[in-house]
């Protein structure tokens, strides 16, 4: 298994890739449903307003041989479809897999406008009882902190063909240079009542 570490920074938002965690996560488990329920209740408005990463980080993807034509990628929280819509509109065979529902839902519903053949499971990133050795490429956009850091890296392993490659990638928003964003950040401090994450500061 090979890890892919980039760091690109466009506009006012930066796109990280790294084996860190996204945010310390504290009560794994105690926190599961609330943050299932969290994404189900978000899907309409990630659909219409989360952005998306830039058209030139797929292209700098596929020199670092990701999302290729009729590669097999697992993309793992696939939420409102980031990667994975991107990924099968450059023919890749993409399998997107979420605990929530409503996010699978919203995704699917946008891959339908967008003419795009994707399979989605509603299931947990570490248990997705797919086949061994299924996957070129498996990726985790702004989630692998919320998943299981002993059971997801053992899934992940077993569901890669030789020579995978891991993406893990997190879209984060460079504050300091932007009003609204650092706005946004103190907001999100703010009214942030499970202290999923670490502090924006």
């Amino acid at each position: 298994m090979q890890i892919v570490r980039i760091v690109l920074a466009v506009s006012f938002v930066g796109v990280i890739f790294s084996m860190t965690r996204c945010g310390e996560v504290q009560h794994h488990e105690q926190i599961m449903n609330l943050v299932e329920l969290h994404w189900d209740q978000t899907s309409e408005d990630y659909s219409k307003y989360r952005p998306g990463y830039p058209d030139d980080y797929f292209l700098l993807l596929q020199k670092l041989d990701i999302g290729l034509k009729n590669q097999d990628i697992l993309d793992l929280g696939t939420g409102t479809g980031a990667l994975a819509l991107p990924f099968a509109r450059q023919g890749a065979h993409v399998t997107g897999v979420d605990i929530s529902k409503g996010q699978i839902d919203a995704t699917k519903a946008l891959a339908s406008q967008r003419k795009l053949k994707i399979r989605f499971i509603v299931t947990k990133a570490e248990d997705t009882n797919l086949f061994n050795g299924s996957f070129d490429v498996i990726t985790a956009s702004m989630c692998w902190g919320y998943l299981d850091q002993k059971k997801m890296p053992e899934e992940a392993a077993r569901l890669f063909r030789k020579n995978g490659l891991l993406l893990i990638i997190s879209l984060n928003w460079e504050r300091d240079g932007d009003t609204i964003a650092k706005r946004t950040g103190e907001l999100l401090n703010k009214g942030n009542l499970y202290k999923l994450t670490a502090p924006m500061n």
